[in-house]
């Protein structure tokens, strides 16, 4: 699954590649059956970038259970809300 969507989902990310060169990090990270956006491996920190539609009871489940599973495996969780189908600028992780 994380390989889909590294294909599909890569071009918003492009802004950030320039961003964390020289940086250990994976976008479309897969842990503990999750796909997580992004993870900074140095820093055990992954970050999601999440739209709208997370402010819903059902992805906000989906959302914890993946919160839960990922500092089962060590990592702390970063959200950042962005729009919808747009590039993801380097500010949105700025000071991780």
């Amino acid at each position: 699954m994380a390989e889909v969507l590294k294909s599909r989902e890569g071009w918003k990310y492009a802004a950030l590649e320039t961003t964390l060169q020289g940086r250990p990090h994976e976008f479309e990270y897969e842990l503990g059956g999750f796909v997580f956006d992004l993870a900074l491996l140095d820093i055990r920190v992954l970050v999601e970038f999440d739209g709208p539609y997370h402010e819903g009871v059902d992805q906000r489940q989906v959302d914890q259970d993946k919160d839960r599973a990922a500092e089962a495996a060590g990592f702390v969780v970063v959200r950042r809300m962005v729009q919808p189908a747009t590039v993801i600028g380097p500010n949105t992780i700025r000071n991780l």
